[in-house]
């Protein structure tokens, strides 16, 4: 994802890195505590990232702090989609898909 020109990615090494789009930079990390299989999706000035823990991580994309989290209760491993508004929606590992409100 990219806000600015910070480009935000998360990998299976359980990490967020915010990198500068223009020098290459890793400029933050932040540990997300388990592995992140699926895009990285902006909703306003923030970036969701889904985890296999079941957590929903929305992330400030200048420092990488966690805004907010939510817990799914079941593992994500496909990145969750932004309807009108301020819904959510998320694809559980045990197929059911759960829609959120965006917190503020």
């Amino acid at each position: 994802m990219l806000a600015g020109k910070m480009l935000i990615v998360a990998s299976a090494d359980a990490n967020a890195n915010g990198i500068d789009a223009v020098t290459g930079q890793k400029i933050w990390a932040t540990g997300l505590g388990n592995a992140n299989y699926a895009d990285v999706v902006a909703v306003g000035e923030q970036a969701l990232i889904s985890c296999t823990s079941g957590q929903l991580y929305a992330l400030r994309p200048l420092d990488g702090g966690i805004a907010w989290q939510f817990d799914a209760g079941s593992p994500l491993r496909a990145a969750p989609a932004v309807g009108d508004g301020d819904v959510i929606y998320l694809p559980t590992c045990d197929g059911s898909v759960m829609a959120i409100s965006v917190e503020p």
